[in-house]
């Protein structure tokens, strides 16, 4: 026969259990019920393909909230409205802006890797000047047809020409006239104006 008092114990216990039970899910229903729909948003960004080298201070913009990546190419942005299509912007000098979409989940999403190119630089070009003239009697060679890499030049009557948006590099440039045998000369062309000067053509 059980004890009187065992069998208020007993009772006494399962009181607070339920209790316990009761007050665990009525704290679960508020927090369902309040709707915390914040998320903490980080990532890695990197320089090129592959991710050789990490970049340090990306802006990383979602949702009117922004971070700036450390030397580790690492951002972190707390307090993001979760939510689904969130674009994400990452900018910073020398890169083209990139941006990408996810979907924003309450608690902590991780972007992974992201890899931003490197803007594309305008080549440094070149151009060219000189006069072509008879070597024999030192008159200007007219409409003749100077060539170097693919652009093409036709000399006017003072025997001058130009060309432009050269590669700055050594090039070969060919003079080609009626009368004459074509002419080849190696130049080193630099960026911006360069001159050959008076080139003399010999038939």
């Amino acid at each position: 026969m059980k004890n009187k008092n065992t069998v208020t114990l007993l009772v006494g216990i399962s009181a607070v259990g339920a209790a316990l039970w009761y007050n665990k899910q009525h704290q679960q229903q508020a927090i369902a019920s309040t709707g915390d729909n914040t998320a903490m948003v980080v990532g890695t960004v990197s320089s090129g393909r592959g991710g050789s080298a990490l970049l340090m201070g990306v802006r990383v913009e979602i949702s009117g909230r922004s971070s700036l990546t450390d030397f580790n190419g690492k951002f972190s942005i707390p307090d993001v409205e979760a939510g689904d299509n969130k674009v994400i912007l990452l900018s910073v000098e020398g890169y083209d802006t990139f941006a990408l979409t996810a979907n924003i989940v309450p608690g902590i999403n991780d972007l992974g890797l992201i890899e931003l190119l490197p803007m594309e630089l305008e080549p440094e070009l070149a151009d060219l000047t000189g006069t072509v003239v008879d070597g024999d009697t030192g008159e200007a060679v007219v409409g003749a047809t100077v060539t170097a890499q693919d652009k093409i030049a036709v000399t006017d009557g003072g025997g001058s020409f130009t060309l432009y948006g050269l590669q700055a590099t050594s090039s070969e440039l060919l003079i080609s006239v009626g009368g004459f045998p074509d002419y080849a000369v190696d130049v080193t062309l630099l960026v911006g104006e360069n001159t050959i000067g008076v080139v003399s053509v010999f038939k």
